[in-house]
């Protein structure tokens, strides 16, 4: 009696796991031809907490300092299995490579980084239950933060060119660099005031103290 009910058991769990593959595989979130409104609600009725939660999150690889190597989800040409789920078993929003802002590390190098990108990606769309991609994001306030991208300007010199085409021609050379290395969001440009002259003295990112001045001079 006890093999009978095992046996059913684990019969009921092999249906039970093909049926929920099924089911996400056939989501409406899935098909790029369904209306984006109705692949979102579609997503958002299926995440636990925990899932939307984790697409809150970000995750990144931090360069050497002084010879100490921070804990890493890469492990030479393959993934390490205990931190890759720790990182992103439920999902995850977004992850950078900080060592490739540094220049330093393995990851410089354009090609060991866009490996590791489709490693990871690929572990994340195999192993976590919905099947959400991440993000890879990088560094452009002004140019690609990585080796051999292009460096423009700093911020507080574009805002004074008063020619918003030309800082579109510019950041649309930044998205195709950035997206060459693997990247899909940048954190750039910034359109922050800097107006507290006398106290916050971070004003290199900033490109106004006045929001008048965006518009060009007649």
């Amino acid at each position: 009696m006890k093999k009978v009910l095992l046996c059913l058991a684990c019969l009921f769990f092999v249906v039970g796991s093909f049926a929920l593959s099924q089911d996400n595989s056939n989501a409406v979130y899935k098909d790029p031809k369904a209306p984006i409104p109705d692949r979102v609600h579609d997503l958002l009725g299926k995440m636990t907490v925990e899932e939307k939660v984790a697409q809150l999150q970000s995750g990144w690889v931090m360069p050497s300092i002084a010879g100490f190597k921070f804990p890493s989800i890469f492990d030479g040409d393959h993934l390490n299995e205990a931190l890759v789920k720790k990182t992103a078993g439920n999902g995850l929003g977004t992850y950078a490579f900080l060592d490739e802002f540094t220049g330093t590390g393995d990851a410089a190098v354009p090609r060991v980084g866009v490996q590791r990108r489709n490693m990871f990606q690929a572990w994340v769309m195999k192993n976590t239950r919905l099947g959400i991609p991440i993000m890879f994001h990088g560094e452009a306030l002004h140019g690609a933060v990585r080796a051999g991208a292009t460096s423009f300007p700093a911020a507080v010199a574009l805002g004074s060119t008063w020619d918003p085409e030309l800082l579109e021609r510019m950041f649309t050379t930044v998205g195709l660099e950035s997206r060459a290395a693997g990247n899909v969001l940048v954190l750039a440009p910034v359109l922050d005031l800097s107006r507290a002259t006398a106290g916050w003295k971070r004003c290199t990112p900033k490109t106004r103290t006045s929001p008048r001045r965006w518009a060009p001079p007649p």
